[in-house]
């Protein structure tokens, strides 16, 4: 008897670390759908899926010569704000180099909350230009947005800059 009750326990911890695993990629991520309005200048970017996710980040340099060299890293849990758009990010050319991205977070009645720029190691862009008109994915690392400014935003005003 106490051997059918430890099959019969075994045989539950494995089903249920089965259902454990077949929870999609996005639900392992601890993702949040979010409800923005994105613009750029003027245009609204009509994004058709956004979300926020859990993700890695890291950090890492280097330097060596003949003589001697040193190098570091590590890794960080982050939020990255994800979006998918088929309209373009105004000046998303001028990310070459040293561009960067700045984003208005806008309240409720329109006031800027806070304006904050992404460097472009910090911002992500996927798509495939033979596709016409080309569905883009943006993935911006919200490292050092404070929680309460996105809770209070309602609206992301996004811009491409160049720092030159």
């Amino acid at each position: 008897m106490i051997k059918l009750q430890k099959i019969l326990l075994l045989t539950f911890v494995v089903l249920a670390a089965g259902e454990v695993n077949a929870q999609s990629t996005i639900e392992l991520l601890g993702r949040h759908e979010t409800n923005f309005d994105f613009y750029s200048g003027s245009t609204n970017l009509e994004v058709s899926k956004q979300l926020i996710v859990k993700n890695a980040g890291r950090f890492y340099d280097y330097s060596y010569n003949a003589d001697r060299g040193y190098g570091y890293g590590g890794g960080y849990e982050t939020l990255r704000l994800e979006f998918e758009t088929e309209k373009e990010i105004e000046n998303t050319s001028k990310l070459i180099g040293q561009g960067h991205l700045t984003i208005d977070f806008v309240d409720v009645n329109g006031v800027i909350l806070a304006t904050i720029k992404f460097p472009k190691d910090r911002v992500a862009l996927a798509f495939n230009a033979d596709l016409s008109p080309s569905r883009k994915f943006y993935s911006v690392d919200l490292l050092d947005v404070p929680v309460l400014l996105l809770e209070n935003t309602v609206r992301l005003n996004i811009n491409s800059v160049n720092m030159k």
